[in-house]
This record gives C-alpha cells, structure tokens and sequence, in this order.
C-alpha cells in the first residue's frame, strides 16, 4: 500500500547544507537556465536539486 509522501532517504540522507548567494545578474542567468530546461523557479523543491544535479553529474577535472 502506498501512502505517498516523501521516500526514505536511509544512508542517503543530506546532513550538510551549502549556501549559496546570488547578485540579480547572476540570479537572472540562473532563472533563464531553469527556464531552458522548462523548470519553474518559483516553484519549491525545484532550484536545489536541479543545481545538485547540475553540479554531481559533471565529471570531475583533476
């Protein structure tokens, strides 16, 4: 039976917080990349982890 809500993260769970601070400029060009992948900033939940998947997914250059 499945009551909906939120999955269990287990292990997985996010302990640590980055915070990040924008100027207008640099939050408008993040608005526009949101917008190019048809994303809505101003709805909850969809800034952070799209910048996490943004940042996680690029290989890494040593």
């Amino acid at each position: 039976m499945n009551k909906g809500g939120r999955k269990r993260l287990g292990d997985k769970k996010r302990m640590h917080a980055i915070t990040l601070r924008f100027n207008g400029t640099e939050l408008e060009k993040v608005k526009t990349i949101l917008q190019s992948y048809n994303l809505d900033f101003k709805k909850r939940g969809t800034v952070g982890p799209f910048l996490r998947k943004l940042i996680l997914d690029r290989e890494t250059i040593m």
